[in-house]
């Protein structure tokens, strides 16, 4: 077990997060960096905190929210005297590196999943969620310069965040200035460890349809063909599919049959020798969706990795149930290979407010080959944290047993 104490000094009370009611146009804006007549019915915020230096914000910056029927409509209008830092032209991680603009939304309060939607002044874009670490949805932001600053304009689809069905959401809206090092917010508290903490978040009420809405079933599906001599492998052809089927609004089931590839993202990169191993993003679809739920933890900054996906090699067939329940996030799966079985299942509950945080997480990890290896490793791990006093503990316990341990006992 360990105690981690912070310094910060305890509040005895947070103020109440804002709050507004998000209002439907009937026409949906363009999203072109301008703001035209159909933004004027949109509601109007400020980023009035800088929570850096924990101070009133130094540079304007107003937000226009709305929806139309597809989804969330938002705006930013950033007045900024320093150089604007825009350098990243794809879309990707290298967004939240230059300044930008970006809201974090929780649909169902502080539990389920949560969603972060970023770009930079010239409109690149790079997003977040908790339910894929590879989660790249369609969604729209264009970014133009102003005599001042800078305009962002974003359309995010209500179809690609599974809400379960709330309309009442936990948001933080974001603006960042790197030669300032400045974040500037719209829900502050001075208990606030991070910028993007539920508990902390501000409130959109009559959010998305009022009905509940399940996620499209979703299917990647691959055909790849070689002609060639015998000499170098004769001809050959391959076909497989990587599938996401909804069975509630927040839950999935996941497959994948014959994937095509590995981490290809990086197995190709020039690397330098060093005395540890290397740690590998998992970018397999299968994983990304069906591993989230593992590994995780509270208060605690050096927990062992029970889960490391990219160890486990390329699999024939694979079958995953993954999802949310009110404070619980579970998944489990089963990745099937000729000779070896790599199976794991994970429960998690989490529980917020702004006076405390609670987890708790339950994880059992096995393979086997015909071969005769045969190891499982089941966990515990817990963590409490004070919100006001800044102080967190956690423990950890696991036990392993197969043909690898080296005391069975």
């Amino acid at each position: 077990m360990a105690v981690a104490i912070g310094a910060a000094p305890a509040s005895a009370q947070s103020p109440a997060p804002p709050a507004l009611t998000v209002p439907r146009l009937s026409t949906a804006p363009a999203i072109d960096g301008t703001l035209g007549a159909e933004w004027t019915t949109a509601a109007s915020v400020n980023l009035a905190t800088d929570f850096t230096y924990r101070r009133p914000a130094e540079e304007p910056t107003t937000v226009r929210i709305a929806e139309d029927a597809g989804g969330l409509d938002i705006a930013f209008l950033a007045v900024q005297h320093e150089a604007v830092t825009a350098a990243q032209t794809t879309n990707a991680a290298g967004v939240q590196s230059d300044d930008y603009v970006g809201v974090y939304l929780w649909p169902q309060g502080t539990n389920g999943f949560s969603y972060g939607f970023f770009a930079n002044p010239r409109g690149t874009r790079y997003q977040t969620s908790s339910e894929n670490s590879a989660y790249t949805p369609q969604w729209s932001a264009v970014g133009r310069a102003t005599a001042g600053g800078y305009v962002v304009t974003m359309h995010i689809p209500f179809g690609i965040i599974r809400n379960g069905g709330s309309t009442r959401w936990r948001v933080q809206l974001v603006r960042n200035v790197v030669a300032s090092g400045l974040i500037d917010v719209w829900a502050f508290s001075s208990n606030q460890s991070n910028p993007n903490d539920p508990a902390f978040a501000g409130i959109w009420s009559d959010v998305g349809p009022p009905q509940v809405v399940r996620s499209p079933a979703r299917a990647q599906v691959y055909a790849l063909g070689e002609l060639t001599t015998p000499a170098y492998g004769g001809n050959t052809s391959r076909v497989g599919a990587d599938v996401s089927l909804p069975v509630t609004p927040t839950a999935s089931l996941v497959a994948s049959f014959h994937p095509d590839f590995s981490n290809v993202d990086t197995d190709q990169q020039t690397i330098a020798p060093q005395a540890f191993a290397y740690q590998y993003t998992e970018v397999r679809p299968f994983f990304t969706q069906a591993a989230q739920a593992f590994n995780h933890n509270l208060a605690s900054f050096n927990s062992p990795q029970f889960l490391y996906t990219p160890a486990i090699p390329t699999f024939r067939d694979g079958y995953a149930l993954e999802g949310t329940q009110g404070p619980f996030t579970f998944s489990g799966f089963d990745a099937l290979s000729n000779g070896r079985t790599d199976q794991g299942q994970a429960f998690d509950y989490s529980a917020e407010t702004t006076r405390a945080s609670y987890t708790a997480n339950l994880q059992h990890i096995a393979v086997d080959t015909t071969s005769g290896l045969h190891d499982v490793l089941d966990t515990i791990t817990t963590g409490y944290q004070d919100q006001q006093l800044h102080l967190g503990v956690y423990a950890n316990a696991a036990a392993e047993h197969g043909s690898l341990v080296a005391s069975p006992r």
